[in-house]
C-alpha cells in the first residue's frame, strides 16, 4: 500500500470517529436536558444515537466522561466566540454587549455545560492525575477568564473602565452576575415580562448594564 493511500485511509478513519463521537455527544446532551443526567442511561443514549453500547464505550469510558466532553465543548465554543469578539469589536461597550449575547447563547445552546460549570464546587484535587478532558475544562475556563481580563484592561486603556478596578476579581463578580441574571430570566421569564411590561431581552439588557456599571467611569 502506498503511503498516500495509507494516510488517506487513516484520515478517513479519524473523520468517521469524530463524526461518531459528535453524534453520541449530541444524543447524550439532548437526553440529559430532557430526562436529567441521573435518569439517563447508556442504553438510552445507545437507542437515541443508534450506536451499540460497545461502540459508545469505544469512544467514552462512562456516562460521566460523556458529560465532561459536553462541558468542554460548550466552554470551547464560548471561548472561541469571546476571542472573536475581542478581535472584531473594539469599543468597550459594544464588546461587552456582544459578550453578554455570547453568554446567553451559551446557556441556551449548551445548558448541560453551563449548569455543570455553575454547580461545580472546587476542592482539593491533584491536577496531574485528572483525566485529560477535565484538564481541558479547567484550561478552557482559565482561557475565558484571561480573555475577560483583557476586556477589562483594554477598557481601562479606553478610559471607559475605572483605573482602580481589579480586573481578575471583577471578572468573577461579573461572570456570577451574568449567570444569576440569565438563570433568573430562564426560570421566571413570563413573570418578569408581565411584571415590568418588557421583553426578557430588554430586561437582560437592563440587567447586564447594571452589572457593568459598577466598574465604569460613566454609567450606561
Amino acid at each position: 500500500m502506498k503511503e498516500s493511500d495509507f494516510m488517506a485511509r487513516e484520515n478517513k478513519k479519524k473523520e468517521i470517529a469524530e463524526l461518531n463521537r459528535k453524534l453520541i455527544l449530541e444524543s447524550a446532551a439532548k437526553l440529559f436536558v430532557e430526562k436529567g443526567y441521573e435518569s439517563t442511561t447508556i442504553d438510552d443514549i445507545s437507542k437515541d444515537c443508534e450506536f451499540s453500547r460497545r461502540t459508545i464505550y469505544a469512544y467514552f469510558q462512562s456516562k460521566e466522561t460523556i458529560m465532561q466532553h459536553i462541558v468542554l465543548n460548550g466552554l470551547e465554543e464560548l471561548k472561541n466566540r469571546i476571542a472573536e469578539i475581542l478581535d472584531e469589536i473594539k469599543p468597550f461597550v459594544k464588546r461587552y454587549a456582544a459578550i453578554c449575547e455570547a453568554m446567553v447563547d451559551y446557556h441556551l445552546k449548551n445548558p448541560n455545560s453551563a449548569n455543570q460549570v455553575n454547580a461545580f464546587k472546587p476542592g482539593e484535587m491533584d491536577f496531574e492525575t485528572l483525566p485529560d478532558v477535565v484538564k481541558g475544562i479547567f484550561k478552557a475556563g482559565d482561557d475565558i477568564n484571561r480573555l475577560l481580563v483583557i476586556l477589562i484592561e483594554e477598557g481601562k486603556e479606553e478610559g471607559v473602565v475605572r483605573e482602580s478596578t481589579e480586573s481578575e476579581k471583577s471578572i468573577f463578580i461579573i461572570w456570577s452576575g451574568m449567570t444569576a441574571l440569565i438563570e433568573l430570566v430562564n426560570n421566571k421569564g413570563p413573570f418578569i415580562s408581565h411584571q415590568f411590561q418588557m421583553t426578557t431581552e430588554d430586561f437582560l439588557r437592563y440587567g447586564f448594564n447594571q452589572i457593568i456599571n459598577s466598574i465604569l467611569e460613566v454609567r450606561i
